[in-house]
């Protein structure tokens, strides 16, 4: 057995095989050892991991642990300096689809198995739309990981279906920005980590689309044109780790997973960083940070979102519908909920911040599944609308249905933000034609917050049962609630 040293270019147009040597390429980015695998007459060259030689040979790549996208030819080099960029995505699709389906070779050349680690070395990919497809467990037991090497150095940018004409015409016809998704997710077990996003804000202007530039599209009203991570039905494990998602009109979405984890995620603007006087940056925000929104009620439908940093998200910082449990630990809510009826884009609400905020939940019903909503050691400050808002259920339920919202060691407040900005704190009501019981326990947590240009309550609760144990609340509104207890903190309806 030889190792001979060659090339990519060699493999496919020199190199008469022998099943016992090892080619090592020398390309740049895309060193490896390969073998000839005599049995294989049906692989397809894809770079990366198969070559298919001018006589028909197939040379495997011997992988460890992981799959790098570099092998496939992609560049990364859609950095804001460079005006050219390559996009990268064929080149990545074809390295998820070695991921998924492909067989490799391991180490000791005598076993073959599939891989289910893809790493994106640092650097900036201009990519289109990105597709995990559904493969149940073919690959690596169903269980995918996409990983960066920090959500600094590995960031995915998308590309705007958009080439822009002229910026203003006065003339044009408005229309809706059409939506598009960085990353869709079909498969059942995945996983990103160490990855950031950024998605594609449109100025008020006159366009082309890239694919139909024979056709004018005319966009009067600015907005945001991408989703981050879209997650489907399909999913039924979705673990989102150490990811920073900004500049979408959704951060993650997800319409599926039973079992949802997000950590240690930044989603929406940069911490600290205020607006000028005139004007946002819109490439520092989210409309939604993240939206779950199940079309029916999953009895295991489990989502915790911990240890994250979410602000600037222009809409909610979290839309929640559907689902029974949701965890929110150690988790930052700061200037969500900011737009307003002025704002020029046609995906926001136009009543103002009454349809805003931190938190938006809603349940789905009909449902006879008790749901639970904790928020534990979390930090709400000047969000605009609501910290938290709850709509009852929307489509119908029965007198089991129970929701209990657990709220602890968590601190709610707000400064003086502007004129007629108003915050409405907590916020939870009841359907009228729906029966629901609504708990509510305050435990350890202090709220204080201003509402402005009225006296109407920030703290306004109608629920079945209230219980506050070492809290701290001020301007507190509970429907019919009884005398308290001498020196106890306890309500019950």
């Amino acid at each position: 057995m030889a190792l001979i040293t060659t090339t990519i270019n060699n493999l496919r147009t020199t190199i008469i095989p022998n099943g016992l040597d090892i080619y090592y390429t020398t390309d740049i980015g895309m060193e490896g050892n390969w073998c000839f695998d005599a049995t294989d007459t049906t692989s397809v060259d894809n770079t990366g991991t198969a070559i298919v030689s001018v006589n028909g040979y197939r040379f495997k790549r011997v992988i460890d642990n992981f799959i790098n996208v570099k092998w496939f030819g992609v560049k990364g080099d859609a950095y804001p300096s460079n005006s050219t960029p390559t996009n990268d995505t064929l080149s990545i699709q074809l390295a998820i689809d070695a991921l998924q389906y492909g067989i490799v070779v391991v180490p000791d050349l005598m076993t073959s198995k599939t891989c289910g680690n893809l790493y994106f070395p640092a650097g900036y990919y201009l990519v289109d739309k990105l597709v995990i497809k559904q493969t149940g467990f073919q690959n690596n037991n169903g269980k995918l990981n996409i990983i960066g090497s920090g959500i600094k150095s590995t960031i995915f940018v998308a590309n705007s279906q958009f080439v822009e004409v002229n910026y203003a015409n006065e003339n044009t016809i408005s229309i809706p920005i059409p939506i598009k998704t960085i990353f869709e997710v079909n498969n059942p077990y995945t996983t990103f980590s160490e990855l950031g996003f950024i998605g594609s804000y449109l100025k008020p202007g006159v366009y082309k689309h890239r694919l139909f530039e024979e056709d004018t599209t005319y966009l009067l009203e600015g907005g945001y044109e991408s989703i981050g991570i879209d997650i489907k039905p399909e999913v039924a494990f979705i673990n989102l780790e150490k990811l920073h998602i900004r500049c979408c009109h959704v951060g993650i979405l997800s319409t599926g997973a039973l079992l949802f984890n997000i950590n240690n995620c930044h989603i929406g603007g940069d911490k600290g960083w205020v607006p000028s006087v005139t004007g946002f940056d819109y490439e520092y925000y989210c409309d939604y940070g993240i939206k779950i929104d199940s079309s029916m009620d999953f009895a295991s439908n489990q989502i915790t979102i911990s240890n994250s940093f979410i602000v600037w998200c222009r809409v909610w910082g979290i839309s929640y519908s559907g689902g029974q449990l949701i965890n929110i630990l150690n988790c930052d809510f700061e200037r969500n909920g900011f737009c307003l009826p002025s704002d020029p884009n046609p995906n926001f609400p136009t009543t103002g911040d009454e349809n805003s905020g931190a938190i938006f939940i809603e349940g789905m019903g009909p449902s006879l599944f008790n749901r639970i909503i904790n928020i534990t050691n979390s930090w709400f400050e000047e969000n605009l609308g609501y910290d938290l808002y709850y709509g009852g259920l929307s489509n119908g339920g029965n007198d089991s249905s129970n929701i209990t919202f657990n709220i602890i060691g968590s601190r709610f407040f707000s400064e003086v933000l502007g004129i007629n900005k108003r915050h409405y704190g907590l916020y939870i009501k009841t359907n009228p034609n729906v029966d629901e019981n609504k708990i509510v326990n305050l435990i350890g947590t202090y709220f204080n917050v201003t509402k402005f240009n009225n006296n109407l309550s920030t703290f306004q609760l109608d629920v079945t049962e209230y219980n506050e144990i070492g809290s701290n609340v001020h301007n507190k509104q509970i429907t019919n609630p009884p005398p308290p207890l001498v020196n106890f903190k306890h309500y019950k309806l």
